[in-house]
Order: structure tokens, then C-alpha cells, then sequence
């Protein structure tokens, strides 16, 4: 009775300065529509439909995910920016976020205005893998060959602009080096393609490319992130391998129109990290190569804020174009 108690007090709290839709008592009081800018089945689809269903659990409404892909993610994050601020209407993206202002002339709404962050969800990090028949063992080496020969080493991704291709633009912007890019129709096209030989060096997530490089067809040399990743303890980072500061991995976030009210955003922040301490969500979340989250939503845009500044250089530099 005194926990029941606490919480409406605090919900009251929270309610603060808020009225009809938003107040924190009656909110949500019909079904939220969740927006996710790529079609179904990526993993930004997964965690809309997974958190989306532990949020239904927690708040007593149906998130509903609604799939609006085009554009790099743009033409999803241009509903949720135009939507009311009532939250009825979320959007879970990723770090394409940050580099849509620099890969698109004229984007249809100001990012770190029209979008608030709600709160991050979980980050993902990418390893880096030669082919076999590459004779280097390390990042060192690896920097020495591309060095000598400049444009002659392949690496491929996804497609302009998506992740493995940031990655290593990212990687020949701190080591001071130039490979050749591939673009391929999908993460697994460019997985498939280095596997056959047809490309040389490739940064990709982990997941899907680690299974790779357990069964022989890959060789790993390093890991992505600042610090090395729980699963792979012996794997050095490409930091501590030859390029200090490097530091770049996928994440993935909740995000709601700019005009939603601080204490709505407040209470979804709330929400949704208590959802991403539930031991059966982290489980789910690890399996599939992802780390769980959980941030205040003002250390989320200080993330938003400094990666558009950093993909903006990089992507200058790189002289990246979209399709």
C-alpha cells in the first residue's frame, strides 16, 4: 500500500506543470505508435518490437511499431519530428541519426531541434577483419600495407553511408590512410563477398561476422570500441593498435517530437530504463551482440550533439555522397 503510494506521489511529481494527454496519470491512455525508419526485420525493428512490448507491459497500452523506411531512416524520422508532442508518437533509430545532417543537403527537420532524446538503448560494437589470404596480423600491419600501396586494398558495406562504411572512413580518417570502397546491397551481400575473397579488410558489427571468424573464413585483428568488448577479453582495440582515439560503435535510441514536454520526457526516460534492467531484456540483448543501455535523456543528446559533429568532419573528409 505505501509502494502504491510512493509511486502516485511521485507520478504526480512528475506530472508537474502538464495537463490532458501528457499528464503523468493518465498517460498513455490510448496506443502509442512507435515509428521505425527502416523496413521490418533489422535490428532497430527488434528492439521497437521487444522494448515496445516491455513498455506495453509497464504502461498498459499497445506500442504499436509502424515501419516507414526510405531515405537512410529520413523519411521515418521526418513523421516523428512533424508529430504532435502529446507522446503518442516515438521514434527508434540509430547513429545514422548523426550522419543524415552531413550525407543529405537538405533534410526535412532540424535533427537536435524536432527530435528529442528519450533515452539510449543499447550499443553494439563492430570488429574489425582481414581475409585470410591477407598477410597481416594486426592493425599495425594492416596500416603499414594500405600505407604502401594506397587504394589498393578493398573493403566493402552495406551501402554508402551505413555503418561498416563510417566505420573504416573513420579508420582511414585517424590512421591517415586510403582504401577502396565497395558498396554492396546489404550487410550480407558485403559479408558474403568477403568471404570469397573479393574484399580485403572489412569493419562490420559483430554478431554475424564473428561466426565467420570462428569457423575459419575471416581473421580478426581488432575490435572497434574504446575499450575491448566482454566476449572477445584477448582481442586488442584499433585505439591501442596504432590509431589513438579511435572509438566507434553502433547505437541504438528512443526519441520523441521536439516539442514533447520535459516532464514527459522525463517519464519515458524513467520508463524505459527500468525496462532495460529486467535480467530477461539484458539476456535477450547479449545474445544478440547488443549492450543494454539505460542513460538520462540529457546525456543521450550530449551523445546526438557530439556525433554529428564528428560524422560531419569524417564524412567531409572521406568526400562521402548518398546514392
Amino acid at each position: 500500500m505505501k509502494e502504491t503510494m510512493l509511486v502516485r506521489m511521485a507520478a504526480a511529481l512528475v506530472c508537474g506543470g502538464l495537463a490532458g494527454a501528457a499528464c503523468a496519470q493518465n498517460y498513455p491512455d490510448k496506443p502509442v505508435r512507435v515509428v521505425v525508419p527502416f523496413a521490418a526485420g533489422g535490428t532497430t525493428d527488434f528492439l521497437a518490437r521487444y522494448v515496445g512490448g516491455k513498455l506495453s507491459d509497464q504502461l498498459g497500452q499497445t506500442f504499436v511499431v509502424d515501419n516507414r523506411g526510405g531515405a537512410g531512416g529520413t523519411i521515418g524520422a521526418d513523421i516523428a519530428a512533424k508529430a504532435p508532442g502529446d507522446g503518442y508518437t516515438l521514434l527508434f533509430y540509430h547513429i545514422a541519426l548523426t550522419t543524415a545532417p552531413s550525407l543529405y543537403k537538405k533534410l526535412p527537420y532540424d535533427t537536435e531541434r524536432d527530435l528529442a532524446p528519450i533515452s539510449l538503448l543499447g550499443t553494439t560494437p563492430s570488429i574489425m577483419v582481414v581475409h585470410p589470404s591477407l598477410k597481416v596480423n594486426n592493425v599495425k600491419e594492416l596500416i603499414a600495407m594500405a600505407k604502401a600501396a594506397p587504394g589498393t586494398l578493398n573493403y566493402g558495406s552495406a551501402g554508402i553511408g551505413s555503418a561498416g562504411h563510417l566505420g573504416v572512413a573513420l579508420f582511414e580518417y585517424y590512421a591517415n590512410v586510403k582504401l577502396s570502397h565497395i558498396p554492396y546491397k546489404g550487410g550480407g551481400p558485403a559479408l558474403a563477398a568477403m568471404v570469397g575473397g573479393e574484399l580485403q579488410v572489412m569493419i562490420q558489427t559483430m554478431p554475424d561476422t564473428i561466426r565467420q571468424v570462428r569457423a575459419g573464413r575471416l581473421k580478426l585483428i581488432a575490435v572497434s570500441t574504446a575499450k575491448r568488448v566482454r566476449e572477445l577479453p584477448d582481442t586488442p582495440t584499433i585505439a591501442e593498435s596504432g590509431v589513438p582515439g579511435y572509438d566507434f560503435f553502433t547505437w541504438f535510441g528512443m526519441f520523441a517530437p521536439g516539442t514533447t514536454s520535459k516532464p514527459l520526457i522525463a517519464q519515458l526516460n524513467a520508463v524505459v530504463n527500468k525496462v532495460l534492467l529486467q535480467p530477461e531484456l539484458q539476456a535477450e540483448f547479449r545474445k544478440d551482440g547488443l549492450e543494454p543501455g539505460g542513460s538520462t535523456s540529457e546525456a543521450f543528446r550530449a551523445l546526438v550533439h557530439s556525433d554529428i559533429a564528428k560524422w560531419s568532419k569524417v564524412i567531409k573528409a572521406a568526400g562521402i555522397q548518398p546514392n
